[in-house]
């Protein structure tokens, strides 16, 4: 059933002449692996969707993906959603939008491909957008209050609907939470003090990202040249993983070199050089590239496995000489055999 927002008090109402803020960086949390267990801490479970904040003002809903990216046309469900969901008008949300496979796994590549499309033309996959904060009330800033008061806010004034939902909380218990997040296909929770204050675009240690580790051991192929060549030597490593005796391109790693490791990479690179892609797909890189003998490995952390088999948000993590490249197989990879198994049912 459709709900009307409240009326505007007049202290309200002279908010409202100042409207809301055009755009507002999210607060990003500092990361670890390990769980751990606080009486001070609010755990939430990270989904593995898309970081999202939601401006809901004089009754009109606009969806912000990073500092100023408008994508309601990319989302109409839940901007409709948010509309009913929200008792007050002058609202502004920080979550993610999740997207559901076949099963009832979030994937963020659904997400990304709903962005490609645009719109609703092919994707049909289901979208929730699961709100963790609320930064403005009645088209007051409540940044400075406290995270505890927030949420008590929050679920005053957002009701769970089909596509819009405040998000599950637990206290104490965050290393339960974690594992059942986890067993549930989740990427992880994100712990945050129960006194934290949003600062919009900073990286806080009152936020905490507790990731599943998800690491692949793979064959550099090539890599690309950056624009500084003289500083950086390579801008990105082409990576990839046996499937048979087929080596087969997964992405480009640009994330995660120190110092030390990209002065090893550069001493070890040229000396690869080859004439031919190793790949049996060549990628469409679009960069000045150099081909590389497929005899080095490196250790690989990412997200999940995207379209066409594709590492997300890959990090590099180490150089893995103990190992030679044909033991780095598309089997070893958490989540590729279900990947390609779910691509060839469709």
């Amino acid at each position: 059933m459709s709900t009307q927002p409240q009326p505007l008090s007049a202290r309200q109402t002279a908010f409202a002449f100042a409207g809301l803020p055009g755009s507002l960086k999210p607060m990003l949390p500092t990361s670890t692996f390990e769980p751990f267990d606080s009486p001070r801490w609010i755990f939430e479970p990270l989904r593995g969707g898309l970081r999202t904040i939601a401006y809901f003002g004089q009754g009109a809903t606009r969806l912000q993906i990073g500092e100023d990216g408008k994508l309601a046309d990319a989302f109409p469900e839940i901007c409709n959603a948010l509309s009913e969901a929200v008792s007050i008008d002058g609202v502004v949300l920080d979550g993610e939008l999740v997207a559901r496979d076949r099963y009832g796994a979030p994937k963020l590549s659904l997400v990304l491909d709903r962005l490609k499309q645009g719109g609703l033309r092919r994707s049909k996959a289901p979208m929730t957008f699961h709100v963790w904060d609320i930064l403005y009330h009645g088209y007051r800033s409540i940044l400075d209050k406290p995270l505890a008061r927030r949420k008590e806010i929050l679920l005053d004034t957002v009701r769970a609907t089909e596509f819009v939902q405040p998000t599950l909380t637990r206290e104490t218990d965050g290393v339960a939470f974690y594992e059942a997040a986890v067993a549930l296909g989740m990427e992880g929770v994100i712990a945050k003090h129960r006194d934290s204050l949003y600062v919009p675009g900073k990286r806080s240690r009152q936020w905490v990202a507790v990731r599943e580790r998800r690491s692949a051991d793979l064959v550099i192929g090539g890599y690309t040249m950056g624009s500084r060549k003289a500083r950086t030597g390579f801008e990105s490593l082409l990576v990839g993983a046996y499937d048979g005796k087929k080596l087969r391109y997964l992405g480009a790693v640009s994330g995660g070199f120190d110092q030390e490791s990209r002065a090893e990479l550069s001493s070890y690179l040229p000396k690869l050089h080859s004439d031919s892609c190793p790949f049996i797909k060549p990628p469409q890189i679009g960069k000045l590239l150099y081909w590389c003998k497929p005899r080095l490995v490196a250790q690989v952390m990412f997200g999940e496995l995207g379209e066409g088999g594709k590492l997300l948000f890959p990090k590099f993590s180490g150089m893995r000489h103990d190992l030679p490249a044909e033991a780095c197989t598309l089997a070893s990879i958490p989540g590729a055999v279900a990947a390609r198994a779910t691509r060839r049912k469709q």
